[in-house]
């Protein structure tokens, strides 16, 4: 079995921007937080054609803290939108 390092995770944090940077430099990197509102990820969607979508835990900080792929997000605001009616 391998052994992995214990560390404090703290350390393992990172902003997204240090890792994750657009295919083009006039490309803003399209990333999902917790603030965002359904229309928001739906034009997400709509509005690119990434195959998914880093998660940061917010605007400001950045932090890297998921991976989301397109077809799970397409399926949650689906199944989101079958709920509300």
């Amino acid at each position: 079995m391998a052994s992995y390092a214990t560390s404090n995770l703290k350390s393992c944090f990172v902003p997204a921007a240090d890792v994750m940077h657009p295919s083009r430099e006039t490309e803003k990197l399209a990333v999902v937080t917790q603030e965002m509102t359904t229309s928001e990820l739906d034009n997400l969607v709509k509005t690119t054609n990434y195959n998914g979508f880093p998660v940061v835990s917010s605007h400001d900080t950045w932090h890297l803290v998921g991976y989301i792929y397109r077809r799970d997000l397409v399926i949650a605001l689906g199944m989101l939108c079958l709920k509300e009616s």
